[in-house]
C-alpha cells in the first residue's frame, strides 16, 4: 500500500488539516485525517492532538482482527477527551476538529468520522464516498458540523462501518479544503 498527502486551497502558513498515518505491519495501516474547526481556536492544533492520540491508541491496543470498531470508538474518545483537557488547561480555550479514522488491512478498511471530513473510494472506474457530512443546511448557504471532537462528549450512534478492497483500490482521505476547492 503507499500513502501520499497533499493540500490544496489553504491559506499560507494557516493550514488546519492534519494526516497521520502508521504502517501496523501484518495489520495493515492506521490512518487519521483531521480538519480544525472554524469558530473555535488552534484548529491545526485541535487536528494534530486528535491525530496523534487516536494513532497512538490503535497502535497500543490493536491486536486481531475482530476488535476495529471497538478500538476505534475509544480512540475517538481518547482524543475527545484530550482536546477538553489540553484546550481548557494549557491553551485557556474550547478547541474542537472534524475527522476521519480507519484501520485499513490488504481486504478491508474499517472506519469511522465525525464531520465532513471524507472517505473515498475508486474501485476500477467508480469513485464512491464512503461517509456522510455530518452538516445542517441552517440557511443563507450556512452550514453547521453537527458532530466533531471538541471535548463535550461523542453521541452514541457514532458511524463504524467497514467496505471490501481489492487489489489496485485507492482510498482517499478529503478535507472540505480539498473537495471544496473552486479552481484554486
Amino acid at each position: 500500500m503507499k500513502i501520499n498527502s497533499f493540500s490544496v486551497g489553504s491559506a499560507p502558513n494557516h493550514d488546519e488539516d492534519f494526516l497521520k498515518y502508521v504502517n501496523m505491519g501484518i495489520d495493515g495501516y492506521a490512518v487519521v485525517i483531521a480538519d480544525g474547526m472554524g469558530g473555535l481556536r488552534y484548529g491545526e492544533i485541535a487536528s494534530k492532538i486528535a491525530c496523534t492520540t487516536i494513532l497512538s491508541h490503535i497502535q497500543v491496543n490493536y491486536r486481531d482482527f475482530h476488535s476495529e470498531f471497538k478500538i476505534l470508538k475509544e480512540a475517538l474518545e481518547k482524543a475527545d477527551a484530550k482536546l477538553i483537557s489540553k484546550g481548557l488547561n494549557k491553551y485557556k480555550c474550547q478547541m474542537g476538529t472534524t475527522i476521519a479514522a480507519a484501520i485499513v488491512t490488504d481486504y478491508k478498511i474499517f472506519y469511522t468520522w465525525q464531520g465532513n471530513v471524507r472517505i473515498y473510494h475508486k474501485q476500477g472506474g467508480t469513485l464512491r464516498q464512503l461517509t456522510t457530512d455530518h452538516v445542517l443546511d441552517i440557511g443563507y448557504g450556512q452550514q453547521r458540523i453537527t458532530r466533531c471532537l471538541k471535548g463535550a462528549g461523542l453521541r452514541d450512534d457514532i458511524p463504524f462501518t467497514s467496505e471490501r478492497l481489492s487489489r489496485g483500490d485507492t482510498l482517499f482521505f478529503c478535507t472540505d479544503g480539498f473537495y471544496n476547492n473552486k479552481g484554486q
